[in-house]
């Protein structure tokens, strides 16, 4: 029977530099240290997804209150420039 191939991202993590035995007298201070390789998997789709609609409505929304700032500034303009005359009988 043929040996299966396994894709890297769906491989269990290896370990490389397995841990040691350590010796200390009770109280002192121990550090393990190993090495493990590991391969993660892709980012799933529907995440990619998800990450791409949240920045177009950040984009649409930083364009909708860019328009809201100029047609204030249009109205202020408008209605501030103009001149009032006061007639006084």
């Amino acid at each position: 029977m043929p040996k299966q191939v396994v894709p890297p991202a769906q491989q269990a993590p290896q370990l490389v530099e397995p841990l040691r035995d350590v010796h200390v007298n009770e109280g002192e201070q121990v550090s393990f240290q190993c090495t493990i390789v590991a391969h993660p998997g892709k980012v799933p789709y529907i995440l990619l997804l998800t990450l791409l609609l949240l920045l177009i409505l950040i984009i649409l929304i930083k364009l909708m209150m860019m328009m809201i700032l100029i047609i204030i500034i249009i109205l202020l303009v408008m209605f501030v420039s103009t001149p009032t005359i006061f007639v006084c009988h």
